[in-house]
């Protein structure tokens, strides 16, 4: 099964506010970037839309290790399945933030059988790759803010 390594990074201006996102991918030899933005969100929405955009590129069943400084992608992770099981509720009962995300990833990762690991980098650290997707995560976000000012 081929391997591939996703680094990822989100971007809000305000939180909530204009949001980018940002995802590279590797495997073997070759890189993909992939970016984009959206008008108004959160900075965690931002983080998964980096991750599903990133899902969504692949095309074969592989191994993905995600590489982000996102504690909440990270952490949150493991508890897509029960989520899932409670219609995206919680523990507790409450809605799961984020619930349309989540399910997208839930999906992406079923349909195109993707086995997942994680690995966790501190932020604005000096990492090359995640300095890169925050930097296109930031520049899509102030993008997505000067369009909304138009």
């Amino acid at each position: 099964m081929k391997k591939i390594t996703i680094w990822t990074d989100g971007s809000c201006l305000g939180n909530p506010g204009p949001c980018g996102y940002a995802a590279i991918l590797l495997h073997e030899q070759k890189t993909l970037r992939l970016s984009g933005r959206f008008a108004h969100g959160t900075n965690n929405a931002a983080e998964l839309a980096a991750l599903t955009v990133a899902l969504r590129a692949i095309t074969k069943p592989c191994e993905a290790e995600i590489v982000s400084d996102s504690a909440y992608l990270i952490n949150n992770m493991r508890y897509l399945p029960s989520w899932e099981a409670a219609s995206w509720r919680k523990s507790d009962g409450k809605p799961v933030a984020n619930a349309a995300i989540w399910a997208e990833i839930s999906r992406l990762l079923r349909e195109k059988r993707i086995v997942l690991s994680f690995r966790k980098v501190a932020g604005h650290a000096g990492v090359d790759l995640n300095e890169a997707c925050d930097a296109e995560a930031r520049r899509q976000a102030s993008l997505a803010k000067a369009e909304a000012t138009r």
